[in-house]
């Protein structure tokens, strides 16, 4: 059996965890980015914000929004709208249960873009 290899996480590229001290964040996105530095849920939160920050800030990237359509009835619907009316979604994919029907009943896909409704 061979000897085990141990590594150094700084030279693996993994990036040191930082516990979260709130005296030094002074407004929510501050939070989101030290979130970030944490383990777990709340590092896929940071993450997700910096994914989400650098989409909104490159004008050449198209953002296609994917979600269920329950996410209107879980009240989610004043955010999604929010995101469309500040530019920072440019198309929506989603299953609309409530709106759409197939000959089995089931929900259909649609895709959202320009702001008019298509079945795909």
């Amino acid at each position: 059996m061979h000897a085990r290899e141990f590594h150094d996480g700084a030279k693996d590229g993994l990036e040191p965890l930082e516990p979260l001290d709130p005296t030094a964040i002074t407004s929510f996105s501050g939070l989101l980015e030290a979130m970030r530095k944490t383990a777990f849920g709340g590092r896929r939160l940071g993450e997700a914000y910096g994914v989400l920050k650098a989409m909104c800030n490159d004008p050449d990237c198209f953002v296609v929004m994917t979600l269920s359509g329950a996410m209107t009835i879980a009240k989610m619907g004043k955010i999604v709208s929010t995101m469309v009316d500040r530019g920072w979604v440019n198309a929506i994919a989603m299953t609309r249960r409530w709106a759409m029907r197939n000959s089995s009943g089931k929900g259909t896909t649609a895709c959202m873009t320009r702001w008019k409704w298509k079945r795909i």
